[in-house]
C-alpha cells in the first residue's frame, strides 16, 4: 500500500510538471522503475529534449511552447471553418 501511495504521488507530480521534465525528474523515475517496476512520464530522453528546447529558446528568444499553442489554436480554427463550409454545401445540395 505505501509503495502504491508512493508511485502515485511521484507520477501525479511528474504529470502536473510534465513540461518541466529534468534530470532529477528523469532519474527518480528511473529509480521507481527499478523498485517497484512503475514509472513516471519523465525519462532520460525528454528530459534531454526539455532541455535542449530551452536552451534553443533562450538563444533566440522564444517561447516555443507559446508558439506550438497558437500553431494548435489556428490549425483547429482553420478545421471548424472546412467543416462549417462542407456543412453548408451540404445544405446546398
Amino acid at each position: 500500500m505505501k509503495k502504491t501511495v508512493l508511485f502515485l504521488s511521484f507520477f501525479l507530480a511528474s504529470n502536473l510538471a510534465l513540461a518541466d521534465c529534468n534530470f532529477k525528474k528523469a532519474a527518480r523515475n528511473k529509480m521507481l522503475d527499478q523498485k517497484i517496476g512503475l514509472s513516471g512520464n519523465c525519462d532520460t530522453e525528454k528530459a534531454v529534449k526539455t532541455q535542449a528546447t530551452k536552451k534553443v529558446d533562450d538563444n533566440l528568444g522564444v517561447d516555443s511552447k507559446k508558439i506550438q499553442k497558437d500553431i494548435t489554436d489556428k490549425k483547429n480554427n482553420v478545421e471548424n471553418k472546412v467543416s462549417n463550409i462542407n456543412k453548408t454545401v451540404d445544405k446546398i445540395k
